[in-house]
């Protein structure tokens, strides 16, 4: 499943787009990498950013809605095979792989995620990610 992620509240914007397989009861592989008992990610071609950031960010998100999605899966095992994460460089933040990741499961399995902050920071010339009022830290 596609899914894209923006943000325009400054004169640049962030826009990422992913797309998800999702593998119901996997055959894990030595390059799968274990989030917790129930999901796993699987890291496919990826261009512009590292493996690491991507599961960086998506554990993450998926850390923080695990136990609502138990109630929906029922413990299932699922591996997230990542086919593309896309976005273009220059208008690139980290922090958003974590809300793209956070939409995409909201979206895929009909769940309330936790509500993530953004605002603008204009003197840093950056995007800043809350949730819960404490800023997204990689």
């Amino acid at each position: 499943m596609q899914h894209k992620f923006q943000v325009l509240k400054s004169s640049w914007g962030i826009v990422i787009f992913i797309e998800i397989t999702e593998i119901v009861n996997p055959i894990l592989t030595n390059d799968d990498v274990v989030v917790n008992n129930t999901f796993s990610l699987r890291i496919e071609k990826t261009k512009n950013i590292s493996s690491e950031k991507i599961v960086l960010w998506f554990s993450k998100a998926i850390k923080d809605v695990d136990n609502i999605l138990n109630k929906v899966i029922h413990d299932t095992k699922i591996c997230f095979q990542v086919d593309s994460v896309d976005f273009v460089m220059t208008d690139f933040q980290e922090e958003g792989l974590y809300c793209v990741m956070l939409e995409w499961l909201e979206r895929r399995y009909n769940i309330n995620v936790p509500k993530i902050e953004i605002d603008f920071d204009y003197s840093n010339n950056k995007y800043i990610f809350r949730k819960n009022g404490t800023p997204l830290i990689g």
